[in-house]
């Protein structure tokens, strides 16, 4: 019983740090040999990061939450100024605004552009509902230290997932805790 009561205590933690995004957006890759080395590039290196969105968006652009951007592996930055949805014409998927500087928000923004398929529906009103799949992403980066050259370029996939609801998080987790009570108890009166 006592491990029963600390199972429900656990699930109960776990779901009370769910996160208030109804969507999550995540996305890995590599960049190409002739990245140039910055912040959030580098010759040949691996990227991926992940925020989170409302399942519905009011305004295009938009803030993302709890936003993450790895290179190699490294947390290089968790400030994000913007999303930008891209519709098919615009070369689909988003554009993130990022600080040039990641720790430092005042600094220049500098936009990685994801384009591949069209990402989102129209809702009503002007909003964009982001549809959940698995997206084959160009990934572009204007060059900051000197934006005649060629942007920086690599590759990767982008998936949109809808996160569960928090408040059946514990609901699911209380009903295995429900079956595995009533296993222990008829093996117990066997």
């Amino acid at each position: 019983m006592k491990s029963l009561f600390l199972f429900i205590l656990c699930t109960l933690l776990i779901s009370a740090q769910a996160s208030d995004a109804d969507v999550l957006v995540s996305g890995n890759g590599s960049w190409s040999p002739n990245a140039p080395t910055t912040s959030y590039s580098a010759s040949s290196a691996t990227w991926s990061f992940s925020f989170g969105l409302p399942s519905t968006l009011a305004s295009n652009p938009t803030l993302g939450t709890n936003f993450s951007y790895y290179l190699n592996g490294v947390l290089v930055g968790q400030l994000l100024n913007g999303v930008t949805f891209n519709n098919s014409a615009g070369g689909g998927l988003f554009s993130l605004s990022v600080p040039s500087v990641p720790t430092n928000s005042a600094s220049s923004p500098l936009a990685l552009t994801f384009t591949g398929g069209q990402a989102y529906t129209p809702g009503s009103g002007g909003s964009l509902i982001p549809t959940p799949g698995t997206y084959g992403a160009s990934l572009n980066m204007p060059n900051p230290a000197n934006p005649d050259l060629p942007p920086a370029s690599g590759s990767g996939t982008i998936s949109i997932t809808n996160v569960p609801e928090p408040a059946s998080l514990p609901l699911f987790m209380l009903g295995v805790a429900a079956l595995g009570c009533a296993a222990f108890l008829k093996r117990k009166s066997i």
